[in-house]
């Protein structure tokens, strides 16, 4: 493995992640705080919880974000958790948007990456300067450093893939455990579900990604994109609500299904098939619309289930 390329790799992943945020906080700045209100009132019927937490997630590119914003109002009695639940949901299936906007802006040939990310990063400034409209500026810079980033990890993802440690990892993966925990970690550790499926796309362009390797890991990273929430209770020194134990069961029980699946399964010929950006794509966001389908008709139940399993917040400040 070359040390240049593994650097190269890791600045790019930083790159990536700042991107990221900057296109969330530049939708958030631009709305103000008509995301908190839009969740306040939008959030009456399931479809309308799960339409909402899709849409905003897919506009801010980030789950994280969203589902922090609403374990704090599930928390401080403003969101009821049977409200909260549908858009926690969406959330889930409105950060697949960011892996096709990858396979859509770093797996094709037919426009120039660089010109139009210097295009972006300069219309950024342009916007600020003649404006002083932040917002617009920082999802234009979000676009550009998008764009780059994902050069630059392809750039290095391709040399690495053909590595004799990678190539023995991917063997590795070719079981379902080991492929979970990865992409558990990964995500974990980034803190960004879409920064680990993003250099997944990248690892695919080798072509020594097979579905076998590729799912367990989008499953991992679903549970790894969970401990955001925890990790922003315990840096506000409290006690994690309800929202962010709903948001990590529901993600368990749904891996837990599919994982079940190919641990009976496992013999299955389509799961030794080399996979690519696209069908990272549509793996993730299957997966993410087939849990969306079971678990939302059953909403108020689960609610139930979380009131039993983790009192509400209030309740356990009373009774200290």
């Amino acid at each position: 493995m070359q040390m240049e390329e593994l650097g190269i790799l890791c600045c790019a992943t930083a790159l990536f992640l700042l991107a990221i945020n900057l296109m969330g906080s530049g939708v958030h700045k631009a709305a103000g705080e008509r995301l908190e209100q839009l969740l306040e009132r939008l959030t009456h019927g399931r479809v309308q919880g799960f339409l909402l937490g899709t849409v905003v997630t897919a506009a801010v590119q980030s789950s994280s974000a969203v589902t922090v914003l609403t374990a704090e109002l599930t928390d401080s009695g403003l969101l009821p958790l049977r409200r909260a639940i549908p858009v926690l949901i969406g959330a889930n299936v409105g950060t697949t948007a960011t892996a096709w906007l990858v396979w859509l802006l770093g797996g094709k040939e037919w426009w120039a990456a660089e010109e139009l990310s210097v295009a972006l990063l300069i219309a950024g400034a342009a916007v600020y300067l003649l404006t002083g409209k932040a917002g617009l500026s920082r999802i234009a810079w979000g676009l550009g450093l998008l764009l780059i980033a994902m050069e630059l990890i392809t750039a290095a993802a391709l040399p690495l893939s053909e590595s004799a440690v990678v190539t023995r990892w991917l063997q590795i993966c070719r079981w379902p455990l080991p492929s979970f925990l990865t992409g558990a970690v990964l995500t974990a550790l980034v803190q960004s579900s879409s920064v680990s499926v993003g250099l997944l796309q990248a690892m695919s362009l080798g072509g020594g990604v097979s579905y076998a390797v590729a799912i367990p890991m989008i499953l991992g990273q679903n549970i790894g994109t969970c401990i955001t929430v925890f990790l922003a209770a315990a840096g506000g020194r409290k006690r994690p609500g309800q929202a962010a134990w709903a948001h990590l069961l529901f993600n368990v029980l749904g891996a837990a299904a599919v994982m079940l699946f190919l641990l009976l399964m496992p013999n299955l010929p389509w799961l030794r098939q080399p996979i690519d950006m696209w069908g990272i794509s549509v793996v993730h966001t299957v997966f993410n619309l087939l849990s969306a389908a079971v678990f939302l008709p059953f909403t108020d139940s689960f609610a139930r289930l979380i009131d039993y399993l983790s009192p509400p917040v209030s309740m356990v400040r009373s009774s200290q």
